[in-house]
């Protein structure tokens, strides 16, 4: 992947410092950057219905409103 690339990252987890925290040292690993950080399923797939692209989800299963399981099978 060239330098000036960087692929698009979802964080999608329930519990907001950590997705916080996971999203910042994804953001410093380079090459990648989150443009989603979600509390729940509904919120990531509301996001992507918006038009957000993503190539990468990293998806906590156990989460209120719409879990991993669904996230994911959706």
């Amino acid at each position: 992947m060239p330098a000036t690339q960087t692929l698009p990252v979802a964080v999608v987890d329930d519990h907001t410092l950590f997705r916080g925290v996971l999203a910042d040292m994804i953001d410093q690993l380079g090459g990648y950057k989150v443009v989603v950080e979600a509390g729940d399923g509904s919120e990531y797939v509301k996001a992507v219905e918006q038009g957000v692209h993503v190539a990468v989800a990293i998806v906590d299963l156990h989460m209120p409103v719409m879990d991993g399981y669904q996230t994911i099978e959706w």
